[in-house]
């Protein structure tokens, strides 16, 4: 990861942290839990969608969607959780590196990325969304 690369990661990692006290925990539903403690997973995403339109209306869920449409892959939940509970910018730092390198993925050359946002229309829908916009 380059120097210009890992500055928009920390800036952008620096914005939202997951309150003290509380595990976030992904799973084939998502990150799933009151609205106000979600802003976290909204970080590092190829699609994401903000909905949990059958749980009561102080919750909210973060879907993650991988480049292909599908949910996120069942063997990258633990990174997605650590990410989540990550205590510091230089902490999701460390474990993107750790992460890139364990699974051969390249970071280097000019890369296009886009990335669709979603959400459905419950009030805390639209904080998240912002969360989720870089920084």
């Amino acid at each position: 990861m380059n120097e210009e690369q890992q500055c928009l990661l920390l800036s952008s990692a620096s914005r939202f942290w997951p309150p003290k006290g509380v595990k976030l925990s992904y799973d084939t539903a998502g990150f799933r839990a009151d609205a106000s403690l979600l802003q976290s997973t909204t970080r590092f995403v190829i699609g994401l969608m903000i909905t949990s339109s059958h749980n009561k209306v102080s919750d909210n869920g973060v879907k993650i969607v991988d480049p292909s449409g599908d949910m996120l892959s069942q063997q990258w939940e633990p990174f997605a959780n650590a990410l989540a509970n990550a205590s510091s910018p230089q902490h999701i730092l460390l474990l993107i590196n750790e992460f890139v390198d364990k699974e051969g993925i390249s970071v280097d050359g000019d890369w296009q990325v886009e990335v669709l946002l979603g959400r459905d229309m419950r009030p805390s829908g639209d904080a998240l969304l912002q969360a989720a916009k870089p920084a």
